[in-house]
């Protein structure tokens, strides 16, 4: 009778004796991790800077194309600025025909930008917002403002005092590239849709009434007017003071709640 020989007792080679996987040990996973995480902190300071400086480009692009649409309004009504009037009455609305309506800490929808008499020269609510702004409606915290930019007072509101300008051809003193126009203003005094530079009227030539954003603190931005009717338009930068400080109570700006929170000391333009 012929016996089958027992597989299981054959001889296995060596080099074939152990086919498992070789695992990480302890050791090296964390030393992987630990070289992922070098490696993050590394980039990720990079890549904000990157994102940063991306807003500030697009916030830069979009008050320029306010204040392209400033122009054009100009031009069709035949050299007027267009209207910055506010009701002056707590919480402070922009009136119907203004450059924009409304409230920007209270209005829900963009509605309030559709009915100023410029967007039909934008023609895009987004164009009103800068993309580092996430400050929120004050009714609803969870929704972001629909805008972040004022135009000076100066330049057409309801006030009658002498500095304030109806037409584009009553600014000569300074001339329209060293007129403030639209501003990225703070989230702590963006409400109607004026603000005001004491630097402009000269009774306070100290400080700021109305404070720009300091989302990008020390420098913010804001558009200036152009050498003539038709030539080029362009946004400035320009750099407040660092820290921004109410001259009512003394605290740091975004902290104070103060009436006049807004004041701060300004500083010079650059040259264009």
């Amino acid at each position: 009778m012929n016996m089958m020989p027992n597989a299981g007792c054959r001889p296995v080679p060596l080099h074939v004796a152990d086919t498992r996987t070789r695992a990480f040990t302890l050791i090296e996973l964390l030393v992987v991790i630990a070289i992922i995480a070098i490696l993050a902190g590394l980039l990720l300071p990079a890549l904000a800077n990157a994102k940063a400086k991306g807003q500030s480009v697009a916030c830069l692009n979009q008050l320029k194309q306010l204040q392209t649409a400033w122009l054009m309004y100009v031009h069709d009504y035949n050299d007027c600025l267009p209207p910055n009037r506010s009701d002056l009455i707590p919480p402070y609305r922009n009136l119907a025909g203004s450059w924009v309506v409304g409230n920007a800490r209270l209005d829900i929808t963009t509605s309030n930008i559709e009915a100023g008499v410029l967007f039909k020269y934008v023609g895009a609510v987004g164009i009103y917002h800068c993309p580092a702004d996430r400050s929120t409606v004050e009714t609803r915290p969870l929704l972001l403002r629909t805008r972040s930019y004022l135009l000076s007072a100066y330049l057409n509101c309801q006030d009658e005092w002498a500095r304030i300008k109806r037409k584009y051809t009553e600014l000569i003193r300074p001339p329209p590239a060293g007129v403030l126009a639209f501003l990225d203003a703070s989230e702590w005094t963006v409400c109607d849709g004026g603000y005001y530079s004491r630097v402009e009227d000269g009774s306070y030539p100290d400080y700021w009434q109305d404070s720009p954003s300091d989302r990008r603190s020390p420098t913010a931005m804001a558009s200036t007017g152009v050498g003539s009717g038709r030539s080029r338009t362009g946004p400035n930068i320009f750099q407040p003071p660092t820290p921004l400080i109410c001259r009512t109570c003394g605290a740091y700006k975004p902290v104070c709640r103060s009436p006049d929170r807004n004041s701060i000391s300004p500083s010079k333009l650059p040259p264009d």
